[in-house]
């Protein structure tokens, strides 16, 4: 419930928390308690499939009023977004692509639209959409303070997650 008021405002959201503290889980048991389809991308290295694969999930989430659902190894992307503009190859391809494709959901739901340009591509446009990103860098494992990229903090909310210690 806490995640879909806190996209309420936008369409995505990004989830922070430390390795188990039900991330992913949370955004799996919320599709199915809302009866939403879930797409799950996880990128472990940058390439034409991955990029392909994020691309399809979102557009398959945006028609169908899914929630897409996405791991990104943050040490893919030491570069800023200005670098995947200028033609360079890394991580940051990534959040432009996602900023992108939010920013054009956004405006068009301002809009009242029923379809939303995603990629060069016209795809119907289902109000129920939702996005989360999980950031994690793999040379350090997975960290709940991994700097969310500047191009995404436009579109995306924070929520965090925290799992208390418990003495046995």
């Amino acid at each position: 419930r806490f995640m879909l008021e806190a996209a309420r405002f936008g369409v995505g959201v990004t989830l922070q928390g430390a390795s188990g503290s039900g991330k992913t889980h949370t955004v799996r048991e919320l599709c199915a308690t809302v009866g939403r389809p879930f797409m799950f991308v996880q990128t472990a290295a940058e390439d034409v499939t991955t990029t392909v694969k994020l691309m399809n999930a979102l557009q398959a989430a945006i028609s169908l009023g899914g929630i897409c659902h996405c791991e990104i190894n943050s040490s893919l992307s030491p570069g800023s977004i200005l670098e995947s503009r200028s033609g360079s190859h890394s991580g940051s391809a990534y959040y432009y692509m996602i900023a992108q494709t939010l920013s054009n959901v956004e405006e068009a739901l301002a809009k009242s639209l029923s379809f939303v340009t995603v990629n060069q591509a016209i795809i119907p446009l289902n109000k129920n959409f939702l996005f989360s990103l999980v950031l994690y860098d793999s040379k350090i494992g997975s960290s709940a303070r991994v700097a969310l990229p500047a191009a995404l903090r436009r579109v995306l909310r924070p929520f965090s997650f925290t799992v208390p210690h418990i003495k046995q």
